[in-house]
């Protein structure tokens, strides 16, 4: 709240409201707020005072991928600018994250720098599957199309598996049985974007990139 003696009297300025300066509503750059004061005799005078305010921008911070097994090795985490802060099980401030250590589900990671006054923050969700003895594998054996899909699409399999799709924000979304040969799997009720496949077969998960774009 801005103050000012006496009281009653009136302030104005760019992201003033009630009394109220707001940064987020001023916006970046520097600000004069008035204060006007008028007594019983209506006579007035004003002060002003000058105001600062300050930017910074969201930090970036990406991950290789954002789905890995119970029993995968430390992962390198991509920031810029460097010298922040993260945040997260599993994570450490060398910019690793361990998904042994996070254990299995869904885990939020999040960086965070600081320049004078201000700070800003970014974040990603990754999840860690229970994938124990199973290894990571080519898609050789698995064919998905289309993709880009604007309805449904189809996968095509040389032997049984099981499908895991999950969305941007690592939430599973649709699970189904893959029974050899095609496959239709029924994305009508999804939202646009992108979505992370993950489809356990023979002992092996194989992972694939699927963006669902309305028409």
């Amino acid at each position: 709240n801005n103050t000012a003696q006496p009281g009653g009297g009136v302030f104005s300025g760019t992201g003033v409201n009630a009394g109220v300066f707001s940064p987020s509503v001023a916006g970046a750059g520097n600000f004069v707020i008035q204060y006007v004061y008028t007594d019983a005799n209506a006579c007035s005078n004003s002060a002003t005072a000058a105001v600062s305010v300050a930017s910074l921008a969201a930090p970036s911070l990406s991950i290789a991928k954002n789905f890995y097994c119970n029993n995968s090795g430390n992962v390198f985490l991509t920031v810029s600018p460097s010298n922040g802060t993260f945040t997260g099980v599993g994570v450490s401030q060398a910019g690793l994250f361990n998904p042994v250590q996070a254990g299995i589900g869904s885990h939020v990671i999040g960086y965070s720098i600081t320049s004078g006054p201000c700070t800003n923050y970014s974040s990603i969700s990754v999840t860690v599957s229970a994938c124990l003895g199973m290894n990571e594998n080519s898609s050789n054996s698995i064919n998905l199309w289309p993709n880009p899909s604007s309805a449904n699409f189809f996968i095509e399999s040389n032997s049984s598996a099981s499908l895991q799709l999950f969305n941007q924000l690592g939430a599973l979304v649709l699970t189904q049985n893959l029974e050899i040969g095609k496959n239709k799997v029924e994305t009508t009720r999804l939202a646009y974007g992108l979505y992370h496949a993950i489809i356990i077969q023979n002992n092996c998960i194989i992972q694939k990139e699927l963006i669902i774009n309305k028409d």
